[in-house]
C-alpha cells in the first residue's frame, strides 16, 4: 500500500500511540528507534511519509531529512517536538520537505496532515507516471518565457514563508 508511514521515535509509548492511532485509520505503520533502520527502511520502503520526535538524544536529524529528501521519491517528514526540544534545532525547521508537528496536538490533527502528505505524494507521482495531455501541455508552456516568472514568484513564496517560520522561531 503507498499509505505507509515510517515512525522514529526512542520513547516506546509515543511509538505505540502513533502506531495504534495510525494503523486504526487504515496506514501501514512501520517503527523504528534507530537512526540506522530508519535510514535503511527509508531506501527499502520508500515510505511518503515520516514521523520523527526531535526529543531524541544523539540522533543526525540533518542526515535523516537528507537522506529523506534524496530518497526516489522523496520521503516527507513531520517533526514533532515540544517548544523546549525545538532550541538549537531551528535550522532543521526549515530544510524542504520537513513539517513540524509542535506538542501538545490532537492525534486527529497528526492524521490529516499525514493523509494530506500521503495524497499530496500520490499526487506527485501521478503527475510522474503519465504523458497525459495536460503534461504535454506542460511541456509546450515549458518553451514560453512566462515560466521564468512563475518560478521566480514560486521561489519567493517559499523564501517568505521560510523567514516567516525563522521570525516565528526566533520569538520562541
Amino acid at each position: 500500500s503507498d499509505h505507509k508511514v515510517l515512525v522514529f521515535d526512542t520513547d516506546l509509548s509515543a511509538r505505540e500511540m502513533y502506531v495504534t492511532s495510525l494503523r486504526s485509520d487504515g496506514f501501514d505503520v512501520s517503527v523504528t528507534d534507530e537512526q540506522d533502520d530508519f535510514l535503511s527502511q527509508i531506501e527499502e520502503k520508500h515510505p511518503p511519509v515520516a514521523i520523527i520526535s526531535l526529543e531524541m538524544d544523539d540522533i543526525d536529524f540533518d542526515e535523516l531529512v537528507d537522506q529523506a529528501n534524496s530518497a526516489e521519491p522523496p520521503t516527507r517528514i513531520l517533526l514533532v517536538a515540544g517548544e523546549s526540544s525545538i532550541e538549537g534545532k531551528e535550522d532543521i525547521l526549515v530544510k524542504e520537505g520537513c513539517e513540524l508537528i509542535k506538542k501538545p496536538f490532537s492525534l486527529n490533527s497528526l492524521i490529516e496532515v499525514v493523509k494530506d502528505c500521503v495524497s499530496s505524494a500520490e499526487f506527485d507521482a501521478e503527475e510522474d507516471d503519465d504523458d497525459s495531455v495536460g503534461d504535454l501541455l506542460d511541456e509546450a508552456d515549458d518553451d514560453t518565457a512566462d515560466d521564468d516568472t512563475a518560478d521566480d514568484e514560486e521561489s519567493q513564496e517559499e523564501s517568505d514563508t521560510k523567514s516567516d517560520l525563522e521570525d516565528s522561531l526566533d520569538e520562541l
